[in-house]
């Protein structure tokens, strides 16, 4: 069962970490094209995943990141990001809804420079 844009939505019921970050840990950004690495996968449970994503740039240059939502379709689907170098946390997902099992992947030109932490909120119908 799919999220339909006139669900009732009750707060989040739950705040879960992302399905590749156990215990909150980083996902390294291994991958350089897409389709990228897995950060976050819709587990189906519940109706809504609304998932916030934080970039860190280790590197000493600027590096783009680029989120995939709900598949690799292109430029439709695509969040691009330019992450500052030694900067800490930087916002790259701010609270974006998915469901139906969809996967969040990202990729960076250069691998294993850009790691990514986040949260979800679990969503249900009211």
């Amino acid at each position: 069962m799919g999220f339909s844009s006139t669900d009732q939505l009750k707060p989040a019921q739950r705040t879960a970490h992302l399905t590749e970050g156990p215990n909150g840990a980083p996902v390294l950004i291994a991958d350089t094209t897409s389709p990228g690495t897995v950060i976050h996968t819709h587990d189906g449970e519940n109706v809504l995943d609304r998932v916030w994503l934080y970039a860190n740039n280790t590197d000493s240059v600027t590096r783009t990141l680029t989120i995939e939502l709900a598949g690799t379709g292109g430029a439709a689907n695509n969040i691009v990001v330019d992450v500052l170098p030694r900067d800490g946390l930087a916002l790259a997902l701010p609270g974006v809804p998915i469901s139906g099992g969809a996967a969040i992947r990202a990729y960076c030109p250069t691998a294993d420079v850009v790691s990514v932490v986040g949260y979800v909120e679990d969503l249900t119908r009211s």
